[in-house]
């Protein structure tokens, strides 16, 4: 190998810092795609509903939309190897997919019907702030010992509150 003079080499990169420098523009640049994607997606959501309730059922549009997130995360399940879950498990999987999904969407998609989708956008993205809301209220507002050790009260709010938003 050739010695450069020295004023060759100070204008020259260190390659090991050249490459870190390469490592942190790629892990901004991917830390800020796995924040945008998410957001793309969760804000279009509501458009696409609206747009597909023209052709489809407010029962149709939400089981398209688990049958190709049902296809999607097959493949990645599989491709990772994730274990079943155990046999003692399905029964509160399925209540919790029942109600979680099927009447979530079922009543999102029935309501879009009559709303616009940046109200129904709207309406879900609070209905964290409220439930907070009503943990709070029943938490410190009640000092009540018996009220605080009730977790399913709070639980039974939580479920009241997402049912008169949805």
């Amino acid at each position: 190998m050739v010695a450069l003079p020295l004023a060759q080499q100070a204008n020259r990169p260190d390659p090991i810092q050249q490459n870190s420098y390469a490592g942190e523009n790629r892990v901004k640049v991917l830390t800020v795609i796995a924040i945008f994607i998410p957001i793309l997606l969760w804000a279009s959501t509501f458009p696409a509903i609206r747009i597909a309730l023209v052709a489809y059922t407010p029962t149709e549009v939400a089981l398209l939309r688990y049958i190709v997130a049902s296809i999607v995360l097959s493949g990645y399940a599989v491709v990772k190897q994730m274990p079943m879950p155990r046999l003692q498990d399905f029964p509160l999987i399925a209540l919790c997919g029942f109600t979680g999904f099927t009447l979530y969407n079922v009543m999102l998609n029935t309501g879009e019907m009559t709303v616009s989708a940046g109200v129904a956008s709207f309406i879900i993205s609070s209905q964290v702030a409220i439930i907070a809301l009503l943990a709070w209220f029943l938490v410190v507002m009640h000092s009540n010992a018996k009220i605080r050790k009730c977790r399913s009260t709070q639980e039974l709010c939580t479920v009241l509150n997402a049912t008169l938003i949805i």
